[in-house]
């Protein structure tokens, strides 16, 4: 049974509520969702836009490094005209058809 978690992350600097101090995120250019798919391991990145939405030049860098070191990148989209339960089933249906794809390509192997 395969399994996904994903998280918010935050990239460049935020200032924290509590202490009003500055800390260090993601890289800027980061998705806005980071996790894995198990039992593989596979780490995913999930970027988040509104339907008028497009990457910026950080977000398209980080997305060529993560699919070169081999993490599943998807970019997905707010459909607008239809409710938020339709768009988060197409962010799924993104997610699902990239983790099917990833898994039909072999894994270089350390060793």
């Amino acid at each position: 049974m395969r399994t996904t978690r994903v998280w918010r992350q935050f990239a460049g600097k935020v200032q924290s509520v509590a202490s009003r101090a500055w800390v260090a995120g993601a890289p800027a250019g980061a998705a806005d969702l980071t996790g894995y798919v198990s039992p593989s391991g596979v780490r995913l990145e999930i970027e988040c836009k509104a339907a008028s939405g497009s990457q910026s030049a950080d977000q398209r860098r980080w997305a060529g490094i993560m699919g070169r070191a081999g993490v599943i990148y998807v970019c997905v989209y707010d459909l607008t005209d239809a409710p938020i339960v339709v768009s988060v089933a197409a962010a799924v249906a993104r997610v699902d058809q990239a983790i099917a794809k990833r898994r039909a390509k072999p894994v270089l192997q350390c060793g």
